[in-house]
């Protein structure tokens, strides 16, 4: 589900928030006991894009489920960007063995850089535009030729962005405040969401 913990500073701090399907897929993973250090890198190969030679472990195609499970699992644990003993303390919740738990969190310690790197990467590769600037007005509206007494606060705001050619282009908004409230909630989840990948 969507449990949060409480840090001792008292921020929110994301687990590892795994669907019901991913865990039992993850705890399912069958006769790689003695190949799971291997397994996790091969999936981490997938993740940043190389070849990953399935054929030396297991079938690719009848194992894609766990595969796309341990997926999610790895860009989880690098994005939620928990320190190495919270990391550990999460896949023993999810009823890994110790030694899994301590081959996958050496494997993500080992690879952090080159996960986090492709995640920017995917994430970047949504769209070339990108916000340069912006510019931004307070008007405060005394009336108009139907309401004598309106009193009405709005706030103009003009961005510049850079679209995928290169050029500039404007794009201006006038919100009123519960406009500009829903435009701040919505701005500072993204910024929430993207501050494991600065890091």
């Amino acid at each position: 589900g969507n449990q949060r913990k409480m840090d001792k500073k008292g921020s929110e701090e994301a687990g590892l928030e795994l669907t019901a399907e991913d865990q039992r897929l993850i705890l399912d993973l069958k006769g790689q006991d003695q190949n799971y250090s291997k397994f996790v890198h091969l999936v981490i190969d997938d993740v940043v894009g190389r070849q990953p030679k399935w054929g030396e472990i297991m079938n690719n195609e009848s194992s894609q489920p766990t595969i796309n499970a341990y997926k999610r699992l790895v860009t989880r644990s690098v994005g939620s960007d928990l320190p190495k003993p919270k990391l550990e303390a999460e896949l023993k919740a999810l009823k890994l063995k110790d030694a899994e738990v301590t081959q996958f969190s050496e494997a993500i310690s080992v690879r952090s850089f080159e996960i986090r790197e492709q995640l920017i990467r995917n994430a970047s590769s949504i769209t070339k535009t990108h916000l340069t600037d912006f510019d931004w007005k307070l008007n405060l509206s005394l009336g108009s030729d139907k309401v004598s007494n309106l009193r009405e606060v709005n706030l103009r705001v003009n961005f510049t962005v850079h679209n995928e050619s290169g050029k500039p282009e404007n794009i201006s908004l006038e919100l009123k405040k519960d406009e500009l409230d829903t435009l701040i909630a919505s701005l500072l989840q993204a910024n929430k969401s993207l501050q494991p990948l600065r890091n």
